[in-house]
């Protein structure tokens, strides 16, 4: 019996639908966890270079903030000290 095809009997089409469901549905399934465990690989030390990479994206990001804050403290900083007597006298 083709699929798409009417039948008299119900229970056959039925039965034939449900199997072809499970059917792809495992065949989905494991297609999918195939693809994640082959993206998903592992360093030496079993952790996912996934995660690993992620964490490292997040340690870069943190590092620029602070780079920056960094820079724009001492910037403002130095001018503003540049910019009083007391520094001036300080200096001199």
């Amino acid at each position: 019996m083709t699929r798409g095809v009417p039948s008299c009997s119900t229970s056959t089409t039925t039965a034939g639908t449900a199997a072809d469901t499970t059917a792809d549905t495992t065949a989905d399934t494991t297609a999918d966890t195939t693809a994640d465990t082959a993206t998903d690989a592992t360093d030496e030390r079993g952790i996912s270079t996934r995660a690993l990479s992620f964490k490292r994206g997040n340690y870069f990001i943190i590092y620029l903030l602070i780079t920056i804050n960094e820079f724009f403290f001492f910037f403002f900083f130095f001018f503003s000290l540049n910019s009083s007597q007391s520094f001036r006298y300080f200096i001199s």
